[in-house]
């Protein structure tokens, strides 16, 4: 579980860079879905009857592959 979180972290911490760089709509939407996924799949951790742990990490790699989508587009090669 800490190997799991420190990603999640660590996935955060590129998307919240790039963020920071290239600020845009789409940008920020993918950086709002990676969030959303995570507060879904931490939700999800707790014995709250809340299961949706696999949507949510599901969701959250989504966001995290949207940025990375945009990271490519954000400084173009030459």
């Amino acid at each position: 579980m800490i190997a799991g979180v420190l990603g999640a972290l660590c996935q955060l911490e590129v998307a919240l860079q790039l963020v920071r760089e290239n600020r845009s709509f789409r940008t920020v939407i993918g950086l709002v879905v990676l969030v959303l996924g995570g507060l879904i799949a931490a939700a999800s951790l707790p014995d709250w009857h809340f299961e949706y742990l696999l949507q949510g990490e599901i969701i959250f790699q989504v966001g995290f592959a949207w940025c990375l989508i945009e990271w490519t587009y954000a400084w173009p090669i030459g």
